[in-house]
């Protein structure tokens, strides 16, 4: 399944002359992309009836714009609102969320903090921002990098 607002796309084009990234729970390369776009719609599930003080529908319309940079914005056009988050940010804290879960003494009371890998960070710099900068500079991320970045007890996960 595909998830993409056609509003959010040519909220995008129009207003940022930026793209809209397409998801796909099919497509390894959005995936975690598109779960979190799931995800937020699932939470805006609980606000479909919102209304503002002249009775009017809130109009949600979240995505990803393709981009390099990390930022993200919130925007109003015509009554529709518009949520985006440039990739870039994504991913780069999502980096640093895996970074703190693989830490052994990251919720230590969870599970069995021994089993994780506690990676240090790589070139002293904060995971996440690493990333912007080693990509940005035409970097690549080697499967060994990313492996570390993946919690190893996962039965905490399933509390």
């Amino acid at each position: 399944m595909k998830m993409n607002s056609d509003l959010f796309t040519m909220f995008a084009a129009r207003r940022l002359n930026a793209t809209a990234l397409v998801t796909s729970d099919d497509d390894e390369k959005t995936r975690d992309f598109h779960m979190s776009l799931n995800s937020a719609y699932h939470l805006f599930k609980w606000t479909l009836d919102t209304r503002n003080p002249n009775g009017r529908l809130f109009q949600y319309h979240p995505g990803f714009i393709t981009t390099p940079t990390p930022n993200a914005l919130a925007d109003q056009v015509d009554r529709q609102y518009f949520i985006g988050l440039h990739e870039q940010m994504f991913v780069s804290v999502s980096e640093f969320a895996l970074f703190c879960f693989a830490q052994s003494d990251f919720f230590a009371e969870m599970g069995d903090a021994s089993k994780e890998t506690s990676p240090p960070p790589w070139d002293e710099t904060v995971p996440g921002l690493w990333l912007i900068d080693n990509t940005t500079q035409g970097g690549s991320v080697g499967e060994e990098h990313s492996h570390q970045l993946i919690p190893t007890d996962l039965t905490a996960l399933a509390r």
